[in-house]
């Protein structure tokens, strides 16, 4: 893994600091750093954090070194149930001159069932 040995460096760790953090000898560190022996899932969520990198780009599945924010919207998006998710495809069929009164729609049909209307 190229990048421990970029991360290592940049952060000013010697080789030895980050073989006591594993439990491995400076060689068996060294033999990870130059890609002949593959490190465990362990060792790799303990290095990123160490490090404060994402387990992404410590792997070089991603230059960005941490993961993005998960947004307000994302979230509410993680509990969708079917019938929710079919509805937000319909609406989004619908031309953008015409959300107006669906806005309107879906802010009544809230006030009615005293469910407070956010903006999203």
């Amino acid at each position: 893994m190229k990048r421990l040995k970029e991360i290592r460096e940049k952060l000013g760790y010697s080789q030895d600091k980050i073989a006591v953090l594993l439990n491995k000898t400076q060689g068996g560190y060294s033999h990870i750093e130059n890609g002949r022996v593959k490190l465990d899932e362990e060792s790799i969520i303990l290095l990123s954090n160490f490090f404060n990198v994402s387990t992404d780009y410590l792997l070089g599945l991603t230059d960005e070194k941490t993961p993005p924010k998960i947004t307000k919207e994302a979230e509410m998006l993680k509990d969708i149930t079917p019938e929710q998710m079919q509805t937000i495809k319909i609406i989004l069929q619908i031309p953008s001159s015409e959300i107006g009164e669906i806005r309107g729609y879906a802010g009544a049909v809230l006030n009615r069932i005293k469910k407070p209307f956010e903006e999203v």
